[in-house]
């Protein structure tokens, strides 16, 4: 393969990231594509467990365009020439699944998950018990997945960690921890990506310190 001979010292590193497992804490959607494309690109059988309250799947020419949203259709092989014909891999909709799905946000992007035929679980079908997603995955024969966890999964009036305030009704922390936990128990983890975090209390409290007598920066006087 062209990459392996173009980049062998980071196809090195990519493997021994695949053996030890692969934990990626960012918030860039590219980078974290590029992660799953190599991991992909030397797995056969993996699947993937998208975890996000939204889908990922716009295309160049949607209303929204935005390159974040567009993520896992490109980890399918779908999207911006540009950029799909220099992935060296790419994912059939048969090993992908959506879990918390709960807001398509435009009527056609509800139609393409459809389309698609993306397997998809909402909250409610989650919250119990991870029986769905390990059924799905017994399904696909598959020995390997990866999991990407969007914070926004979450329920806000459970707890508000995600960038984007989406409307109640997510899953709970505790639904989210025992599902990956499920998750990881049934099949080889090979990679985990985390995206969205934003500490909004911890942002509001570091402002209301910066604002008391003795803990207010000098310079703000």
């Amino acid at each position: 393969m062209d990459y392996m001979r173009k980049y062998p010292h980071f196809w090195r590193e990519i493997r021994a990231e695949y053996v030890r497992c692969t934990i990626s804490e960012v918030n860039v959607r590219l980078v974290y594509l590029c992660l799953y494309i190599w991991q992909i690109s030397i797995i056969d059988d993996v699947t993937i467990v998208w975890i996000d309250a939204h889908p990922d799947i716009t295309l160049p020419g949607d209303d929204y365009t935005g390159y974040h949203a567009m993520a896992l259709t490109a980890i399918m092989g779908k999207g911006d020439e540009n950029i799909i014909g220099q992935l060296p891999a790419k994912v059939s909709t048969e090993n992908i699944c959506l879990a918390g799905l709960r807001e398509c946000e435009y009527p056609n992007i509800e139609k393409r998950v459809e389309e698609l035929g993306l397997k998809h679980f909402s909250p409610t079908e989650l919250s119990e018990n991870s029986e769905p997603i390990i059924n799905w995955l017994r399904n696909t024969g598959a020995s390997k997945v990866m999991i990407h966890f969007d914070m926004d999964v979450m329920d806000p009036a459970d707890i508000l960690a995600a960038v984007a305030d989406d409307p109640e009704g997510g899953l709970k922390l505790k639904e989210v921890v025992r599902l990956i936990n499920d998750i990881a128990c049934e099949k080889e983890l090979v990679a985990l990506t985390i995206a969205e975090p934003m500490p909004r209390l911890a942002i509001r409290l570091k402002k209301m310190l910066s604002e008391l007598p003795l803990l207010k920066d000098k310079d703000s006087e």
